[in-house]
């Protein structure tokens, strides 16, 4: 019977890989009837039933990549698209006053999105010149960029010269100006801008007015300062990065899948038997079983009392309340209960994790307290009993949605993928289990295939695997910035042990919304801001096109430090983490030969002007504390400028800084490696010593 089902077991997967090949070939009818073909021959078997989810998914993308049909250029852009070849990068495009819907409001500014790589030219036909110049911004995004006024003639208002700057940060400086120019306000008039690799030029009427030197990257162009009633039309041309159209393509990609996914119902299409899935109430679980202990009584004015003061947010106050009670007042697994809440979120796990056994003690079937004792593990750095914890919960509580997911995840943080997918497909092939780990199996599903892209490039190096929709020349140029990025950190840090060989996974995705949209479904979600990210959990290094390719393979670098160290070092200090990455980001070859330590200026102004968190405090912060919405950049700046101290602030930084992570990579728990290796520190003295490499730093 055993050999049967694997039997069975290895023919239904080799199946479904047959379908993903006939996807990948976009043969959308033939993996169809393929998948239709294979539940018929497989019927009402576990082993076929455990992949319910991945089943879903695959018929989810086989009906949607059929029936999609992608947009036109012209149907992505609000102006009338003369020409666009995304190979070349040639572009052009004109808008009339009322087909500025492309352009983004900065402040006073209608700034264009797409970022312009080579030689580029704007012509803004006028029917009546402002009384006020217009000003026109050029190269935007970059570090020096350029402002543009032509001026006009005298008359009874006064004059304005025609004037030519370069801006960098608060620095400006003339590179051209004319006080007489043929231009009136009031009057129709022609303007003319040309960008090139070495020289800005102005036209008004025909007639050449102003002429400056450039330097540096091109970027993107913007004008103020005039009413869409003065415009006849803009027309733009040149030389430009695709991210923006690719961008837009897939924003109107993920519109539909997700107008398509309202409408999407699996019971439409699978076989009722993959469907059915029964569950059975576990200890603890019954229907109004919301307290421990046997007596489910009303539990009194002081359990309201409390549970107010916590709505409310009134920790303090809850504690002290609680340390009132009696066991008249409030019987002791309640009081318990409430203060291992309490003392949690005052984020003393110690006392709340004291408090949280004596509950398990008097009441094993109470779900809550089981796995708030695995959580207050982790936190206290003893993963094996938590990851032990958590086991025990899910095999005593079966059909608990909650406690799946709580040792999935367990089992995903430690590396142990492989065993967190037999225990879902184990569950997910029980009738009595199987509904408690469905969202289990959708995320591991979405996770084992990637992202949905009708036809993913694929680049492969030594150490990483990069899949990207947007094409293969940029898989093999990320993939030499994250090899480059992995000798450096095994080089001038510790390198990866031999035994293990898998390969990093990273994926470029052609526009933010599909980016935002498979860290939401695969990996719970991501910053809206953010431009990239790595999931400890799943493994995976996500990146979106920006249109900086230096600031995407910036933030490559950033990601795949947290990459590297999870592997090595997977229960980093969160300061040391961010702080290393951001070191690392930075970080590049010059001339051929790799170079470190360089200096985050933003970072160094930020920190000399305002005070940084005592370093006590500060190399205890856990991940909430670091993220705190209100701290966060100042954190990051910290930390950055903190491990530049440590690498560069003298010998004995240098031999801290060596201490504490091979006492990291050595197994040790982040807040035990940090409370060793500062043991005895002056933090005092050490902060003055940092303020003052902070001053030295040129």
């Amino acid at each position: 019977m055993l050999a049967t089902q694997d039997r069975g077991t290895g023919e239904f997967r080799a199946g479904l890989e047959e379908v993903h090949t006939l996807m990948e070939r976009e043969r959308y009818a033939d993996a169809h009837e393929r998948l239709m073909l294979l539940l018929a021959a497989h019927t009402d078997q576990p082993y076929a039933r455990a992949q319910r989810a991945e089943i879903e998914e695959d018929l989810r993308r086989i009906l949607f990549w059929q029936e999609y049909e992608p947009p036109k250029a012209q149907d992505l852009v609000s102006g009338k698209l003369l020409k666009y070849d995304e190979r070349q990068g040639d572009f052009q495009i004109r808008y009339g006053p009322e087909q500025l819907d492309d352009f983004l409001s900065e402040g006073d500014v209608m700034v264009h999105p797409v970022a312009f790589t080579g030689y580029y030219r704007v012509e803004i036909e006028l029917t009546s010149y402002p009384a006020v110049p217009p000003a026109f911004f050029l190269d935007l995004g970059n570090a020096s960029t350029y402002a543009l006024s032509f001026g006009r003639e005298s008359d009874s208002r006064g004059y304005y010269r025609a004037q030519l700057s370069s801006v960098s940060g608060q620095v400006n400086r003339l590179l051209d100006e004319q006080e007489s120019v043929p231009i009136e306000a009031g009057k129709p008039c022609r303007l003319e801008i040309r960008v090139g690799d070495g020289l800005i030029t102005g036209h008004a009427n025909g007639k050449r007015i102003l002429q400056g030197a450039r330097t540096g990257e091109h970027g993107r162009f913007g004008f103020s300062a005039f009413a869409r009633g003065e415009l006849r039309r803009i027309e733009i041309e040149g030389q430009v990065s695709p991210t923006w159209m690719q961008n837009l393509r897939d924003a109107a990609l993920q519109e539909a899948r997700l107008e398509f996914d309202r409408d999407f119902q699996p019971e439409r299409h699978l076989p009722a038997w993959l469907l059915v899935a029964s569950g059975s109430e576990a200890p603890g679980e019954a229907a109004g079983v919301l307290l421990p202990g046997s007596d489910q009584s009303d539990p009194g004015t002081a359990w309201r009392a409390v549970l107010h003061m916590l709505e409310e947010g009134a920790r303090e106050a809850a504690l002290s309340y609680l340390q009132t009670l009696s066991a008249q007042d409030l019987r002791p697994v309640l009081r318990d209960l409430l203060l291992a809440r309490v003392y949690r979120d005052l984020g003393k796990p110690a006392l709340a994790l004291q408090c949280c056994r004596r509950v398990c003690q008097a009441d094993p079937s109470f779900l809550e307290t089981r796995l708030m004792e695995a959580a207050l593990l982790w936190e206290l750095d003893q993963p094996d009993e938590a990851r032990g914890r958590m086991e025990s919960a899910a095999r005593d509580f079966p059909a608990s949605v909650e406690a799946a997911t709580a040792h999935v995840a367990a089992l995903l943080r430690a590396g142990r993928m492989d065993e967190a997918r037999r225990f879902v497909d184990a569950a997910g092939g029980d009738p009595q289990r199987a509904a408690a780990v469905l969202d289990l199996q959708r995320m591991l599903a979405h996770t084992d295939k990637g992202p949905a892209w009708t036809k993913p490039y694929r680049h492969q190096t030594k150490h990483y695997l990069v899949s990207s929709d947007i094409d293969l020349n940029l898989c093999r140029e990320a993939g030499k910035v994250l090899e480059d990025s992995y000798l450096a950190f095994t080089r001038h840090l510790r390198p990866v042990p031999d035994a293990d060989q898998r390969r990093f996974r990273a994926y470029l995705f052609s526009g933010q919304d599909g980016y935002l949209r498979y860290s939401r479904d695969a990996l719970g979600g991501a910053h809206g801001g953010s431009a990239g990210l790595y999931s400890p959990v799943f493994k995976q290094l996500l990146i979106w096109n920006l249109p900086d390719r230096d600031a995407m393979f910036r933030t490559i670098r950033h990601e795949a430090f947290h990459q590297y160290l999870d592997r090595l070092a997977p229960d980093a200090p969160i300061w040391l983490n961010e702080g290393l990455a951001e070191y690392y980001e930075i970080a590049d070859y010059v001339d051929g030969q790799w170079r470190e330590g360089q200096v985050h200026f933003a970072y160094r102004e930020r920190l000399l002007g305002s005070p940084m968190l005592e370093l006590q405090h500060f190399v205890a912060l856990d991940r909430g504390s670091f993220y705190a919405p209100a701290d966060v950049e100042q954190n990051y700046a910290q930390a950055w400028g903190f491990v530049h101290f440590l690498r560069h602030g003298g010998k004995a930084q240098q031999q801290l800084f060596d201490r504490l992570f091979d006492s990291l990579v050595a197994g040790s728990p982040a807040r035990g490696a940090v409370q060793a290796q500062f043991a005895g520190t002056d933090f005092a003295r050490m902060q003055k010593d940092l303020e003052l490499h902070l001053l030295r730093m040129r």
